[in-house]
C-alpha cells in the first residue's frame, strides 16, 4: 500500500490536471486540446499517475473512456483541490502586483511632516491602489499601537524603546529652546546653557511623553527651575512659547516642523541632549515588500534632511541640529 506522503510527492500537477480533463471531457483527444498537449503525452500522464497511486483510474476502450470506482472517488475531490489551488495562485499573483494592499503607520507629528509626507507622495505614484492609514500621535502611543498590532510599524523616539520592539534608527536631533523672537534670550549668543533657563517659565510635554522623560533624565538644573507649564502636544508648546512669556523645551525636529515665523529655536548646551528617531515594529513581525520600501524611503528622506542640516540653515533662520543615525545600526534586529 502506498504511503500518502510518498504518493503526493510522486503525483505531479500535470498528471492530476490531465486526469481531470480526460474525466470531464470524456476522451484523451479533447483533453489534449484543452491542455495544449499531444494525445500520447496525456495518455502518458494518466499511466504515470495510476502507477504513482497504485490503482487504475480510467477504463479505456476504442470508442470512449470510463472512470473506475477509484477514479469516480478521486474526481470531485481533486477538482475541488485544484480549484482551491488556482484561487490561491491568483491571489498570490495579485499580491505580487500590489505587494501590500493596506499599510497602517503611526508616527509623531514632526516625523509625519518632515519625513513621511514626501514618502507618501512618491508612494502614490508607485502603488496607486495602496490603502495607506497614517495615525499621528504621541511617541508613547506610537509604541503601543505597534505592540498591539494595530499598525504595521511606527516612527518615533527610540530612547527607552521596549525590548519587545525592533528599532531601526534614522537620525538624531538635539534638544533646545523654542521662544518668541522678541524674548530676551533670543538675542546674542545662539548657543544657550541649561543653567541660563533657570527661573524661566518652561513649557514642557507631560511626564508620560518619552521626550519629556529623556529630558528629565539628562538635565540636573530642575531644582532651580522656574514655573512650568505642562502640555500634551507639541503644537500647544509652540503656541504658548510664541506669545513670549515662556520657553518651550523641544527637540530640533519638532521645532523645525511646527515653529512659526515669530519663533526662534536655539540649541542648548551643558549638557547637549540628543534623542534617536527611527522606525519601530514588533519583534519577529513579517514586513511586506511595500512596507520595506517605505522604510528604505524614510531612510533616504532622513539622509536628505541631515544633509540639509549640515549645509544650510533651516526654516526661520534656525539650524536644524540633526545628524544621521549610525548606518551600522540601521538594519532591524532579527
Amino acid at each position: 500500500m502506498n504511503d500518502g506522503s510518498t504518493v503526493s510527492r510522486r503525483a505531479t500537477l500535470k498528471q492530476l490536471r490531465a486526469f481531470c480533463e480526460v474525466a470531464e471531457r470524456g476522451g484523451f483527444n479533447a483533453a489534449a486540446q484543452a491542455l495544449h498537449a499531444t494525445q500520447p503525452a496525456v495518455s502518458g500522464y494518466i499511466r504515470q499517475l495510476e502507477r504513482a497511486l497504485g490503482v487504475l483510474l480510467i477504463e479505456r476502450t476504442t470508442r470512449s473512456v470510463a472512470l473506475t470506482p477509484a477514479g469516480r472517488e478521486l474526481l470531485p475531490r481533486l477538482r475541488s483541490a485544484l480549484a482551491d489551488m488556482d484561487a490561491v495562485l491568483i491571489e498570490v499573483c495579485a499580491l505580487a502586483r500590489e505587494p501590500c494592499a493596506h499599510v497602517a503607520i503611526a508616527a509623531a507629528g514632526s516625523v509625519v511632516t518632515l519625513l513621511l509626507a514626501p514618502v507618501v507622495a512618491a508612494l502614490r505614484e508607485s502603488h496607486p491602489h495602496l490603502t495607506l492609514r497614517v495615525i499621528e500621535t504621541s511617541g508613547q502611543h506610537v509604541r503601543r499601537l505597534v505592540q498591539s498590532g494595530e499598525v504595521s510599524f511606527g516612527m518615533t523616539t527610540l530612547d527607552g524603546c521596549e525590548p519587545e520592539l525592533d528599532a531601526r534608527p534614522l537620525l538624531s536631533d538635539r534638544f533646545g529652546a523654542l521662544m518668541a523672537k522678541h524674548h530676551p534670550l533670543a538675542y546674542g549668543e545662539r548657543a544657550l546653557n541649561w543653567s541660563m533657563l533657570a527661573g524661566e517659565t518652561l513649557v514642557e510635554l507631560t511626564e508620560e511623553n518619552c521626550m519629556r522623560r529623556l529630558f528629565d533624565d539628562s538635565v540636573a538644573f530642575r531644582a532651580n527651575a522656574g514655573p512650568r507649564i505642562e502640555v500634551s502636544t507639541v503644537h500647544a508648546a509652540v503656541a504658548l512659547a510664541a506669545q513670549g512669556g515662556s520657553i518651550a523645551v523641544l527637540p530640533a525636529l519638532c521645532a523645525h516642523a511646527f515653529g512659526t515665523p515669530s519663533t526662534v529655536f536655539h540649541p542648548v548646551d551643558g549638557p547637549e541632549i540628543w534623542r534617536s528617531v527611527g522606525v519601530v515594529r514588533r519583534r519577529g513581525a513579517v514586513i511586506s515588500v511595500v512596507e520595506e520600501q517605505i522604510v528604505r524611503s524614510l531612510g533616504g528622506e532622513a539622509e536628505a534632511l541631515a544633509f540639509s542640516a549640515a549645509t544650510r540653515s533651516g526654516t526661520h533662520g534656525d539650524a536644524l541640529h540633526l545628524r544621521l543615525a549610525d548606518m551600522a545600526c540601521t538594519s532591524p534586529r532579527a
